[in-house]
């Protein structure tokens, strides 16, 4: 009796850290995607400049973006 509850934490802990593994996967290629878009393709900032709202960013985020920080 006193093995099964640890057999049965660490079996669904394992269970959990499966299901997280994609997750994780998929946030980090999300994470990847929006650094390259700001920071290497300046994305927001090119469409800025051409007069357009950047692409998935609301007016307060870019109002806010846009203002100086001193």
């Amino acid at each position: 009796m006193s093995l099964i509850l640890p057999r049965y934490l660490l079996g669904t802990l394992d269970d959990k850290i499966e299901l997280n593994q994609p997750m994780n996967g998929t946030n980090e290629a999300i994470a990847q995607a929006i650094f390259k878009s700001w920071f290497i393709d300046f994305d927001p900032v090119r469409a800025k400049m051409e007069g357009r709202q950047p692409e998935g960013m609301s007016q307060e985020v870019v109002f806010l973006l846009s203002q100086k920080i001193y």
